[in-house]
């Protein structure tokens, strides 16, 4: 397998063949200097993890990730348990409960970049959890948006509200509502950012 040299149109079909000696191939570039190498296996990781359990086996893996100084690792880290959290709801193992406050904490990251692959990466996994409904909105609506440098701020702010809408379509209160109704209210996002999340 040639990650060097690779054609991304050919993900989807590769990672239906990938075998667990390919997986754990796969896993070993995961931390790994070359660009290419890292961000094509994360690649084929990820779209094996949509449809099949196979990867779910290195989830401790993702968890240890999470703490990494290094913010390529934690993004890797953020996608691949949120693609593989439905297996740990399948196998009721709570092995992503127990992950989760720490996975959460990504979205504060000091990194405003790593705050928004954690907050963008919620819907993948949100759809299997609804009795987390409440718990990831008020959590999102409660992150102080000051920790991050200003020019990140809108940027996350988008991240959150178009997180939050597709939770509310899932599950919606009054809290929520609110959240976004004050986001129009008080023009904290601009005209184009409010068109794109259909809030206007």
């Amino acid at each position: 397998m040639n990650l060097d040299n690779f054609d991304k149109k050919e993900i989807p079909e590769l990672s239906v063949t990938l075998s667990k000696e390919d997986i754990k191939y796969l896993i070993s570039n995961l931390k790994e200097k070359n660009n290419n190498l890292r961000y094509n296996s994360f690649l084929l990781l990820r779209a094996k993890s949509r449809d099949f359990e196979d990867v779910y086996d290195y989830f401790d893996t993702f968890k240890d990730m999470l703490t990494s100084k290094n913010s390529y690792h934690k993004h890797i880290a953020v996608y691949l348990i949120a693609e593989n959290a439905k297996y740990s709801k399948k196998y009721d193992d709570n092995k992503f409960l127990y992950v989760l406050d720490r996975y959460l904490q990504c979205c504060k990251d000091e990194k405003y970049s790593t705050a928004r692959q954690c907050i963008q990466s919620i819907p993948i996994w949100i759809d299997h959890y609804p009795e987390l409904i409440e718990k990831i909105a008020d959590y999102l609506i409660n992150i102080d948006l000051t920790i991050f440098r200003e020019s990140g701020r809108g940027l996350v702010l988008y991240d959150i509200a178009k997180t939050i809408i597709y939770i509310r379509n899932i599950k919606s209160n009054d809290r929520i509502d609110d959240f976004l109704d004050d986001i129009i209210n008080n023009e904290r996002l601009d005209d184009k950012r409010l068109k794109e999340l259909g809030m206007i």
